[in-house]
């Protein structure tokens, strides 16, 4: 079975009330074993904060948070001469920022704490992964 919240450029934010809703039901209510947090090479919305362009609020508000991962990764993807390949590697920044964000909201770490020490690990457990629409994979 699947629970699914999608945004644009799979942004994880601990005041977004939707996916705040979603999580806390999935976490608290269905008591998943795992959180996917699945990024997509050729999104859209990396690609308009790639972009230099000041877009309107809230889309502004919305996509400063994936330029704030560029900034923080910025060493890493300077060296990166390629602009698709750098695309392609901020979508998986992104995609790895919003899993750490997930794992340290309460909801998560309040479920992490109650897992049963019998357990060979403890749930839910969190997987970072990008679809490449190009040819079905994931990585």
């Amino acid at each position: 079975q699947v629970f699914v919240h999608r945004n644009m450029a799979n942004i994880v934010m601990p005041y977004d009330v939707n996916l705040m809703s979603c999580l806390q039901y999935a976490v608290d209510y269905l008591e998943v074993q795992h959180i996917i947090v699945c990024g997509h090479y050729s999104c859209m919305g990396i690609q308009a904060a790639f972009n230099k362009e000041n877009f309107a609020s809230p889309l502004e508000n919305w996509i400063s948070h994936i330029r704030d991962v560029y900034r923080t990764h910025l060493k890493e993807l300077e060296k990166i001469e390629d602009p698709m390949a750098k695309r392609r590697r901020l979508v998986e920044l992104n995609v790895i920022e919003s899993c750490r964000t997930v794992y340290q909201m309460s909801i998560v770490q309040n479920r992490l704490k109650q897992t049963d020490p019998v357990q060979p690990f403890a749930t839910p457990r969190i997987h970072a992964v990008v679809y490449d629409v190009a040819d079905g994979t994931l990585k």
